[in-house]
């Protein structure tokens, strides 16, 4: 399905007014087509389609809210209620205007401190929340992080310092050195009493002394509680396919007329043997896990880092968000979408489009709809489970299709490419003469992934229901 039925949504009303707006002739004309860049033409022609007014919608930055949240994670910090202060802190962060770009030359100009350094200082509240809960590896991401994103230099010193006994305790004695020296630098900026600048300088040279007198001077192994492990990708038992690069040895895939693709054994299966394992060409995170889960690499988030322009999504570290291109496309229009109530299958189907720039699909156009999927399983050559054309080519099935399902998928497909034209993502191609063969392109990439997913998920949800039915005693919930 195109929507999610438990999910509230304008595009159903959206789709009714369209579908209302074209007589029964029309209707028939658009039931004979039998390509889907014809029906994709069709639908982008028909007046009623184009009523809709699309904006940009997101939710954006509250320097209020973050400033609300910090105060309070402040309040439970003092409690020493850390877990809480964390809760509190995260929020602010996420809230907290990042000071990037356009935002960020706008904010200098006001020459309101407050305003240029709220993020940062919600981020080193924070550091001292993990501090205290010994999430060493985060603190010292947050810390770093806020160091980047103008940090007041009066306070830097204080952040060295924390930096440096994380470092410390990590057993990385190298960086903990020129921690220390850089909080003894930042401490000339720093607005105290004599006294009390004379303590810190004082404890900042007895560490540098030690580092220096060489009694503390190479980085030992991070103590196994302090480092964060990726995922662990188990090996193929029996070893790799040599045709199938994703498969194991134990299987192989056949092809006929009646049956299309199929695994076969080619030698004995034990239970717990690892047969595939394959990186998705797409992932998209529930609507449910976005405040709790990164849209990258969908890790719970301990310390989420936020996008720099909207508060809706949340990534598990810098790196995550530094890769998510994606986002920097869909951010402006992703409360619109999860607004028209799409489905799990559209989003899907999207994101097969936005994490790559439209120049990738221009470059590769020539190839579409080329490739005989026969042939594809049957021959010798290496399958290269990479090839965005093996997925473009899965079967779709969409000759099984009622014309107003048809229909209702295109509608669909009309209303991507009219969000994405709100975006940056043709950056100047949409606009241009191409503008339709760019937009028929696109519309093709992401019709026949919304036949495929929605394929494969009918496809588990029949067997999921055959199963139930088969086995007594198992009842659906």
């Amino acid at each position: 399905m195109v929507e999610d039925k438990d999910r509230p949504g304008f595009f159903k009303d959206y789709h009714r007014a369209v579908r209302k707006a074209i007589s029964n002739d029309q209707f028939n004309e658009f039931s004979k087509l039998k390509t889907n860049d014809d029906r994709i033409r069709f639908c982008f022609s028909l007046p009623a389609i184009h009523d809709i007014d699309i904006k940009p919608y997101f939710r954006g930055k509250s320097e209020k809210e973050a400033l609300e949240k910090k105060e309070a994670g402040n309040k439970c910090f003092g409690r020493k209620n850390n877990l809480e202060a964390l809760r509190l802190y995260s929020q602010a962060v996420v809230k907290a205007p990042v000071p990037s770009g356009k935002y960020w030359k706008l904010i200098k100009e006001s020459a309101d401190p407050k305003k240029m350094t709220m993020y940062a200082i919600c981020l080193a509240n924070r550091s001292a929340a993990l501090y205290h809960l010994r999430e060493y590896h985060y603190c010292v991401k947050d810390i770093d992080e806020a160091l980047e994103h103008h940090y007041p230099k009066e306070l830097k010193y204080k952040l060295y310092k924390r930096k440096a006994r994380l470092l410390s305790h990590m057993k990385q004695h190298v960086e903990a050195r020129d921690a220390y020296r850089q909080a003894l630098k930042w401490l000339d900026w720093a607005k105290m009493e004599r006294e009390k600048r004379i303590e810190h300088q004082t404890d900042i040279q007895k560490w540098l002394k030690m580092y220096e007198t060489g009694k503390v001077v190479k980085n030992w192994d991070i103590p196994e509680c302090y480092i964060e492990h990726p995922p662990v990708i188990p090996e193929l038992t029996g070893g790799r396919n040599e045709r199938f690069l994703s498969a194991s040895k134990k299987i192989d895939i056949h092809y006929d007329n009646n049956m299309g693709r199929y695994a076969v054994a080619s030698e004995d299966i034990e239970p717990g043997d690892v047969l595939v394992t394959e990186q998705p060409f797409a992932s998209v995170l529930n609507r449910e896990e976005f405040g709790s889960h990164c849209q990258k690499c969908f890790k719970t988030t301990k310390a989420p880092i936020p996008c720099k322009k909207c508060s809706s999504v949340l990534f598990c570290s810098v790196e995550c968000r530094q890769s998510s291109y994606f986002h920097t496309i869909e951010c402006p229009i992703l409360d619109l979408l999860v607004g028209s109530g799409m489905s799990i299958n559209c989003f899907l189907a999207l994101r097969l489009v936005t994490q790559k720039p439209v120049s990738y699909f221009l470059d590769m156009k020539e190839k579409l709809n080329e490739e005989d999927l026969k042939e594809i399983t049957n021959n010798k050559e290496v399958y290269d489970p990479s090839d965005f054309m093996r997925l473009y080519n899965l079967v779709c099935h969409s000759q099984f299709r009622t014309a107003e399902d048809l229909f209702h998928r295109c509608v669909m497909i009309v209303f991507l490419i009219k969000a994405l034209k709100k975006t940056k993502y043709f950056d100047g191609k949409g606009s241009s003469s191409g503008e339709c063969a760019v937009r028929s392109l696109l519309s093709l990439v992401l019709l026949s992934h919304c036949f495929g997913f929605s394929s494969l998920k009918e496809w588990f949800d029949t067997r999921l229901e055959y199963n139930f039915r088969r086995y007594p005693g198992h009842q659906k919930k």
